[in-house]
């Protein structure tokens, strides 16, 4: 008898044939078990000549979709104001904080590289692009990511073993996802993110008269921030926040105590002087020469804690405006006295009272433009990171630059940590019904309905104007197919556990299951995010 009689042949890999025991008439098989080896099953992958030839036409038609005309706006259109910022961040090296990871944006980098763009063009919305910016050359290296999504469609379908047809299918879907010309001028792919900053503004020992951004370092932490707005209610001073993004009203600088022999009236001038833990600092905004203050008054949401404000001038102020820095610890000198950017962690304890400062992800309402609200915490936890900070960004030109390796930190620590500071930001980033219409505003479950459009760019008189719907019949069409497929799980489960038999082998049911698992797995990871955050737009 040959040894391989009751096994049925598979596909040749390197000259080696695989087999499968074949399902005899009364065999009975788990229809719902979770397959042990697909790679066995379903063996190796061979694109065909055919596979190749329908590829590359699909490519052909989805590059003359993405790029026909891309050049045709001259003007900044919809988030090209956003993403030729970030560009232009990291062609000039400079720092930027963004609620989306690197990738995308480090691409629009290199794409302005490519096109010889020097990063000095603001990219405000509806703006002329400069004739020396070759902005067609950006937009065609980003139509590219989205034009070669259509083969890779086309290949995973036939990887997941399904029939040509439906590969031209999914692939034409991808193609044809969006009906307006939004793919022509917007760039695809991720964002950006954090831009290591150059050492020649960094120096990494703290003095007095240096000018400093303090980034919070709880969960999401954001950087210590004031603006000429005053508060609503309690002592209606001036605002004090913590917001995400880069921005001159996150500029302090530290100045010596009213009663110091040294202080002086007027501002603060850099000094070589370096600040040891202990030493008690006043901290004025550079914007508006106001100083940090708190007092016991209301905060005006933690209504438990101290409001924190700004108060007076560079001449006028009182001992609520003094803080004692008190040093947590330093990842690079643990046991030095002095306080350095980066790497230091610190607590601020307001001198009158013994609150210490603190943001600790309570969101503002409107007035306070949805930023996160500081207060000063009565009994104060010292061990809590929402009541630690560090120094973000520093100047002093009277100090030596920090070298590259003055800033070692942690990367896992890092990682977790932006990846949460995105996460919290950007969640933070609610529309204002009173700013931003409906129209430009939507909900997650209008989506797959397609409920709701998107008005794009200016609707002046004379402007080009953009209106972003999905196609109705990939979007219905992907939304029937949902609820066919799960109908039909249920019938095959149902009729399964009758024993009826409505597959001719494992490896068909195998099928089924793996491309209907990473179809919608795939698509909830996709999806379902949206629910649970606060910006949808």
């Amino acid at each position: 008898m040959d040894m391989h009689e009751g096994l049925r042949k598979r596909v040749v890999v390197d000259g080696a044939q695989e087999t499968y025991p074949l399902l005899g008439p009364n065999d009975q098989y788990d229809k719902f078990a979770k397959p042990e080896r697909r790679t066995a099953l379903l063996g190796a992958w061979q694109p065909t000549q055919r596979d190749y030839i329908i590829a590359a036409v699909l490519t052909f038609i989805s590059l003359w979709t993405r790029l026909y005309k891309i050049s045709w706006a001259d003007y900044v259109v919809w988030d090209e104001a956003h993403f030729g910022k970030f560009a232009s961040y990291y062609i000039k090296r400079e720092f930027y904080f963004d609620v989306h990871p690197p990738l995308g944006k480090m691409l629009n980098g290199l794409a302005g590289l490519l096109a010889g763009y020097n990063g000095t063009f603001p990219f405000e919305s509806g703006h002329k692009y400069p004739e020396e910016l070759n902005y067609g050359v950006m937009r065609v290296f980003n139509g590219l990511f989205g034009a070669f999504t259509v083969p890779l469609a086309y290949f995973t379908a036939i990887n997941l073993h399904m029939s040509r047809l439906a590969a031209v299918v999914m692939a034409t879907m991808t193609m044809l996802g969006i009906i307006n010309g939004q793919h022509l001028f917007l760039p695809v792919g991720g964002s950006g993110f954090l831009q290591p900053v150059s050492p020649l503004v960094l120096v990494p020992d703290l003095a007095w008269g240096s000018r400093v951004s303090l980034k919070n370092n709880g969960r999401g932490g954001g950087l210590l921030h004031s603006h000429v707005q005053r508060y609503p209610t309690g002592s209606e001073q001036q605002q004090i926040t913590c917001y995400h993004h880069k921005d001159s009203n996150n500029e302090w600088i530290v100045t010596r105590p009213w009663d110091d022999e040294k202080a002086k009236d007027g501002p603060q001038e850099p000094e070589e002087e370096l600040i040891q833990s202990g030493d008690i600092v006043r901290l004025v905004h550079a914007q508006t020469g106001r100083n940090l203050h708190s007092h016991p008054v209301k905060a005006p949401i933690t209504t438990s804690e101290n409001e924190v404000s700004c108060y007076g001038n560079w001449t006028i102020g009182d001992r609520n405006d003094l803080w004692k820095v008190e040093k947590v610890d330093d990842i690079i000198e643990p046991k030095s006295k002095h306080i350095r950017s980066l790497t230091t962690r610190m607590r601020f304890r307001h001198i009158q009272s013994g609150c210490l400062l603190r943001s600790h992800g309570v969101t503002l309402p409107q007035w306070g433009f949805k930023q996160m609200e500081v207060v000063c915490q009565k009994k104060g936890e010292n061990d809590s990171p929402n009541n630690m900070w560090n120094i973000e960004q520093h100047f002093n030109e009277k100090l030596p630059a920090g070298g590259p390796g003055a800033y070692k930190s942690k990367f896992f620590k890092d990682f977790i940590d932006l990846n949460v500071a995105m996460w919290t930001s950007n969640n933070a980033l609610t529309p204002d019904p009173d700013k931003e219409p409906d129209q430009l505003t939507s909900a997650p479950y209008q989506w797959p309905l397609m409920l709701v459009g998107l008005r794009m760019c200016g609707w002046g008189d004379s402007s080009v104007k953009f209106w972003l719907i999905g196609n109705p019949v990939v979007w219905w069409g992907a939304l029937l197919g949902l609820i066919i497929f799960a109908l039909a799980f249920l019938g095959y489960a149902v009729r399964a556990q009758r024993k009826i038999n409505d597959w001719d082998s494992n490896e068909s049911w195998d099928d089924f299951y793996f491309a209907a698992k990473v179809g919608i797995v795939g698509w909830l990871l996709h999806y379902a995010p949206f629910w649970i955050m606060g910006r949808v737009t």
